[in-house]
């Protein structure tokens, strides 16, 4: 029997070349990218700042949308951006960490940006509780749940970790979270 998605193979041009495995970061580039690079391209050019007005600002939305049947979810709930740093410095920028609630509860295997983006917090305040990992490819659990206390207010997590692909019990520290008031940005990228 033949794997049907073999038939994609032939969008990605560097598949031709050589076995390409980074998709966390830049993935293979599909054959109709360079058209629509050049579609960005042109109106960039012709249009100016005007492109903003012209479509540019719905892009986002346009493709949350297209994901939004795909994940379950409403159209219009999906707010997409350019990497999931940037997406969490937006959530995490709606906290306060001058009160008692300053915490931020994370691991050391964190992908590098994230980890970088939450000790910039230290100077509105927030008190950064770093996790180690007991091997460098895995978290403990229950040391993250017995971190997670009324003093936390976030815990930024990732589903699997970039480094391994170890994925983490995100159930159970989504359920301590809430459970002490909470929240967990989850990256599930």
């Amino acid at each position: 029997m033949t794997d049907p998605l073999l038939t994609w193979r032939k969008e990605f041009p560097i598949l031709d070349t050589c076995t390409y495995l980074v998709s966390h970061s830049l993935g293979a580039m599909p054959r109709k990218t360079a058209i629509y690079l050049q579609q960005f391209a042109d109106e960039w050019s012709t249009r100016g700042v005007r492109a903003w007005n012209e479509g540019w600002w719905d892009v986002g939305r346009t493709t949350g949308d297209l994901l939004a049947s795909v994940l379950g979810v409403q159209r219009g709930t999906i707010s997409m951006h350019q990497n999931v740093t940037v997406a969490m410095a937006i959530i995490a920028s709606c906290h306060r960490f001058d009160g008692p609630r300053n915490r931020i509860v994370m691991t050391d295997l964190e992908f590098p940006s994230n980890l970088y983006l939450f000790e910039g917090f230290r100077r509105y305040g927030a008190d950064i509780v770093h996790l180690k990992s007991p091997d460098a490819m895995r978290t403990d659990l229950q040391a993250i749940l017995d971190a997670i206390d009324e003093r936390t207010a976030l815990v930024p997590l990732s589903y699997v970790l970039f480094r391994s692909a170890y994925i983490q019990d995100a159930a159970a520290v989504i359920e301590k979270a809430h459970r002490v008031g909470a929240q967990v940005i989850l990256d599930v990228y």
